[in-house]
């Protein structure tokens, strides 16, 4: 079963997408911005990366939605705000997530007796776990802040993590109340 804080982890990537639909269509100035994650000296792939806007640099139109990514096999990502590939410059606030989801295997389409993934991972008891510190995915933990500058080329991140994960499960996770729909 997940503590509060790894629900929090895993529900994480929701949040930062809940940002993005906040953004109003205000046509934004964004720069590109890259990058690459390591832990313990090797690239990690398939992470979750967000880029949260400090709130004190926020400009007079408002405060600039969040900017998100994912990992490929080398570790590099690209941040894109909404559709648009890039992030507006300011401080930002660093979050970095990664889940035993990233390497289930759910049926492609899912049958139609499913809603979405999370509906099927619950109905046949499958629990994602963290794979990578949890101070990381963290917004209020997390020790990584980076400033995005007004530059094209300036904007390239090495982000490299520290600490251990939370330890694996000893035996596979179970959703309480699986048969009812509930975790």
């Amino acid at each position: 079963m997940f503590t509060a804080r790894q629900s929090c982890v895993v529900g994480l990537g929701c949040l930062a997408l809940t940002a993005l639909a906040g953004c109003g269509g205000e046509e934004l100035e964004l720069v590109p911005v890259a990058g690459k994650v390591m832990f313990k000296g090797k690239p990690v792939d398939k992470a979750e990366i967000a880029f949260i806007r400090d709130s004190s640099t926020a400009s007079a139109k408002g405060p600039a939605p969040a900017a998100i990514g994912r990992t490929d096999e080398n570790g590099v990502f690209t941040l894109i705000t909404g559709d648009l590939e890039g992030a507006v410059p300011g401080n930002y606030k660093v979050t970095v997530q990664k889940s035993s989801r990233a390497y289930m295997n759910f049926p492609n389409p899912l049958p139609a007796e499913y809603t979405d993934q999370v509906d099927y991972m619950r109905r046949n008891n499958m629990l994602a776990y963290p794979l990578l510190p949890l101070a990381y995915a963290d917004m209020s933990a997390s020790p990584l802040q980076y400033e995005v500058k007004n530059d094209s080329e300036g904007n390239n991140f090495e982000i490299a993590l520290e600490g251990e994960p939370p330890p694996e499960p000893k035996s596979p996770g179970v959703y309480r109340g699986a048969d009812i729909g509930t975790p």
